[in-house]
């Protein structure tokens, strides 16, 4: 257990206590109160306006813990991109992070673990997380609000179905593992890893592979250095968000450029329909969605909200890439334009 493991911990600690202090004080009200308190959430809101003088000590405790929690995560470099990625993309997602069940993994030395990953959508765990961002994903988040949808996505001709599970190994004496120095970029240090047998499929508690933390931060070399060394392009986490789909919402091109290269899968959806073209052209990332149109992504693709990348990008006016997507033969309304388009959500949210 690391030292942000110890921080999480206590403040699942402080909330707890705050928890019961409110409830006691529900209880002492009456009956039926505490059982309110405990069971309906309205109620409870209810309780603390009404009888503040009895129900701000426990109400207090609990605010308390939210700060604990924030230094807990930000301990964990590797883990708080994901949660900055989901709070963006899947807000649900980013909620179920902070609930108990992540305390189930509190007993390693690190929150990476080895698991075999593959180019199809991963299963998402119905016992933790309500995230499956959809995230369950970190637009977040097993889905703690998202629907439980199972992803079409396609796995890519001559994909790996599987890899070899390894051990999440320490190969370093710093601690470093194949996740967090691809997370901080340190090309140098993962190649020693790796030679040292590390297992370059490895995966964290939201099932991220070193490949899309490093795509993720835009860190290059490291992403070169992955795929050279047979990382999975096209393996998805809890959402069936890629490396490529991360690097595209990012506005990382030449990321973008080095993983179709290597043959990642562009058409690739994560649990909510979204390709990464349509998520380049929500963020107005030009390069990006011209890169993927040469490579073929499909362009009429549309989520699970019905809407394409033309769409996207008419919604949120960007005009260089709405002048992209239909000089390659993007279909839309006929009425579609920027000044028309009233909806501002991005895609995959």
């Amino acid at each position: 257990m690391n030292a942000g493991d110890i921080v999480l911990l206590f403040a699942f600690s402080v909330l707890f206590v705050g928890v019961i202090f409110f409830l006691a004080a529900g209880f002492r009200q009456g009956f039926l109160w505490g059982l309110g308190c405990l069971f309906l959430l309205p109620i409870a809101l209810l309780f603390l306006v009404i009888h503040w003088d009895v129900a701000r000590r426990g109400f207090f405790i609990q605010m308390a813990s939210i700060p604990i929690y924030l230094i807990g995560m930000f301990m964990e470099p590797g883990r708080t991109g994901q949660f900055l990625v989901n709070i963006v993309i899947f807000p649900a997602d980013a909620i179920q992070s902070i609930i108990p069940g992540d305390i189930l993994h509190l007993g390693s030395t690190s929150r990476e673990k080895s698991g075999a990953s593959s180019g199809s959508t991963p299963q998402t765990p119905g016992a933790i997380r309500t995230f499956g961002v959809d995230t369950e994903g970190m637009d977040a988040l097993a889905q703690g609000g998202s629907p439980q949808r199972t992803s079409t996505s396609i796995a890519q001709p001559g994909t790996p179905q599987s890899s070899t599970a390894g051990t999440a190994q320490q190969p370093v004496n710093d601690g470093s593992t194949v996740i967090s120095t691809a997370t901080r970029g340190e090309t140098a240090k993962l190649l020693a890893l790796l030679a040292g047998g590390a297992d370059i499929h490895m995966v964290d508690t939201n099932q991220w592979t070193a490949l899309m933390h490093a795509a993720n931060k835009g860190h290059l070399e490291t992403v070169q250095t992955l795929l050279d060394n047979g990382a999975n392009v096209n393996a998805q986490e809890k959402s069936g968000w890629t490396a490529l789909t991360l690097a595209a919402y990012n506005g990382n091109a030449p990321t973008v450029q080095a993983l179709v290269s290597k043959g990642a899968n562009i058409n690739i959806t994560t649990q909510k329909g979204t390709t990464a073209l349509i998520t380049a052209a929500g963020k107005g990332h030009a390069e990006i969605v011209r890169i993927l149109l040469d490579a073929g992504a499909d362009i009429n693709n549309k989520d699970f909200d019905g809407k394409t990348a033309l769409q996207y990008a008419t919604d949120r006016a960007h005009f260089s890439v709405v002048e992209l997507l239909k000089k390659a033969g993007a279909k839309g309304p006929p009425d579609a334009s920027p000044s028309s388009s009233t909806s501002t959500n991005s895609p995959g949210i």
